[in-house]
């Protein structure tokens, strides 16, 4: 016999440094995103692209932000993938 459950899922396309301020701590199941590469790839010319960020340091500051903003809205045992 088969047993279904209705599953609610929401998709979220966005800036993942805006996480905090999109969704409730520990409620987002998974987290897909490909982490953008320092000075390698230019995403865009807007202003606050973690691309145009000139000193390494400086990129690392700002992606660990991104990466906390993760850990925040992540479910205790919900995946983050790359």
């Amino acid at each position: 016999m088969f047993n279904s459950k209705l599953i609610k899922s929401i998709l979220f396309l966005g800036d993942s440094g805006k996480m905090e301020s999109l969704l409730s701590p520990q409620s987002v199941d998974l987290i897909i995103s490909g982490p953008p590469y320092w000075n390698e790839v230019v995403y865009s010319r807007e202003e606050g692209q973690l691309s145009g960020i000139k000193k390494y340091c400086d990129f690392l500051g700002e992606i660990s932000k991104i990466w906390k903003g993760c850990d925040y809205a992540l479910k205790d045992g919900g995946i983050m993938a790359f």
